[in-house]
């Protein structure tokens, strides 16, 4: 997941208006020189300056300079000094440069004040921050020496990285490399915050909306009630964090997967980005949606209610009094047909969905008793039950298991098929029908008019995997 657009917003913004900051790290000098007034003979009076008004500096050069590094240097068109030497005003400060660890700032700020009782820098009248990753502007902005804090009251608002960004109510500490900020919004050219669920994706224009971002020492990132979306695919969470070390990224809070094919809903995800690796827990529903339904909707995924067997269907309706028309026939078969899979909604449920999604190697593991039910027409379903389930991406197949022992691997439909099997495989290629099982029992209504066959023998397997059980889980 590349979220770095939205959540280094701060961090950018703030270290480049700090740069401002750094600028007035001069004033000590000059308060220093105004102690001194070397000036005193040319000094002003107020009724050509205006009250309190005691030494004018104009079309300053400065540079400042750190253990032998310069980390800053500019212009000021004019510093006004108070004649209580306790109140010092910047004017025109252009053409600017803050040299840092991360990199280069060049900035103007046409006012600032420096208040030495207080210890506070005011910025004000619109501050201009650039670089080769940003380009922004603020209104105004205040630095606490006391307390090592810059603080955006106001908006942020031009580039950053390759995206447009506007955020409002921005707070840094600068001692813990720390931030937080109001609302955000970030559009631009990134990846999917969840493109792991639905494989890996190249970086398309995406849009963040979020209600807050954090920030702790650049470590741990936050985003709070983010939305994001490309058109394509809509993601939405409570709290969105990712840890820069580790590249792990969690979302948590009811997270919300939208997708032309399908919606997703559950507790919490976690993506292992470096494993490629996501993880998803917590009262995972998914809706797979038929072909012909396919498109972006924003709506609610109802919450798919487990059921036991038995739960479903009782009794085999009774058949009709006129024999059924080629149509219905037809929709029969559609209930047993594997091809049929992708012609009407899917409705999953599962505790956890661990998928592998690096190229070569697109696989999942479904566990904590996984149901599946599939509505054909109002008279017609099917209903899978299974212990855990197995997913090939590569292959295309999806094997569902019972546990050890157990014949909790149970396929039920409205034709009054009841059948249980130790594993069960089928392909999910589109108009593909291909399955295979074994261990098959129970009871089979291949059509009206014949007499039903329980407890057969299952049918001949093919295939690679033959009659053989599966390697151990």
């Amino acid at each position: 997941m590349s979220t770095r657009p939205p959540r280094r917003l701060a961090r950018n913004a703030l270290l480049a208006l700090g740069g401002v900051v750094a600028i007035f790290v001069g004033i000590a000098w000059l308060r220093e020189l105004a102690r001194l007034d070397p000036f005193a003979g040319y000094r002003r009076t107020p009724e050509m300056m205006g009250l309190h008004t005691a030494v004018v500096l104009d079309d300053v050069q400065f540079w400042n300079y750190q253990g032998g590094e310069l980390t800053a240097n500019g212009s000021v068109d004019r510093v006004n000094v108070r004649d209580d030497r306790q109140f010092f005003e910047f004017l025109g400060v252009r053409d600017s440069r803050y040299r840092a660890k991360e990199g280069t700032f060049a900035f103007d700020a046409p006012h600032a004040t420096w208040n030495s009782i207080t210890h506070q820098l005011e910025v004000d009248r619109g501050v201009h921050v650039m670089n080769d990753k940003m380009n922004l502007r603020a209104a105004s902005f205040t630095y606490d020496e006391k307390t090592a804090k810059l603080t955006v009251p106001g908006a942020i608002k031009g580039r950053l990285y390759e995206g447009d960004v506007e955020a409002d109510g921005l707070v840094y500490a600068m001692e813990e490399e720390s931030y937080t900020t109001g609302p955000a919004v970030w559009e631009g050219k990134t990846h999917s915050p969840l493109d792991e669920i639905q494989g890996e994706s190249k970086p398309t224009n995406w849009k963040f909306d979020t209600k807050g971002v954090t920030s702790h020492k650049g470590e741990v990132q936050t985003m709070l009630d983010a939305q994001a979306t490309d058109g394509e695919v809509i993601v939405k969470a409570e709290k969105l964090e990712r840890n820069v070390k580790t590249d792990v990224v969690i979302a948590t809070g009811k997270v919300h997967y939208y997708s032309a094919k399908a919606n997703l809903v559950c507790d919490k995800a976690v993506v292992y980005r470096k494993e490629k690796r996501a993880v998803l827990t917590g009262n995972v529903d998914m809706l797979v949606k038929p072909k012909d339904q396919q498109k972006l909707v924003e709506e609610e995924i109802p919450p798919f209610r487990p059921m036991v067997p038995d739960e479903v269907a009782k009794d085999r309706p009774s058949p009709p009094a006129v024999q059924k028309s080629e149509a219905e026939k037809q929709m029969d078969d559609e209930v047993r047909a594997s091809s049929s899979a992708r012609r009407y909604p899917v409705s999953i449920t599962a505790a956890r969905i661990e998928y592998w999604y690096g190229e070569g190697n697109r696989h999942a593991v479904v566990t904590g008793s996984p149901q599946a039910m599939q509505q054909i027409d109002a008279k017609r379903w099917r209903y899978v039950w299974a212990d855990s389930a197995l997913y090939d991406g590569e292959k295309e197949r999806l094997r569902m298991l019972a546990s050890e022992g157990k014949d909790d691997l149970r396929v039920k439909t409205s034709l009054g098929d009841d059948v249980t099997a130790q594993w069960f495989d089928i392909s999910t290629k589109e108009n593909e029908d291909d399955w295979q099982a074994l261990g098959l029992k129970g009871v089979l209504y291949p059509d009206e008019d014949e007499v039903p066959k329980t407890g057969g023998q299952p049918p001949p397997l093919q295939g690679p995997i033959g009659g053989k059980r599966p390697p151990p889980r």
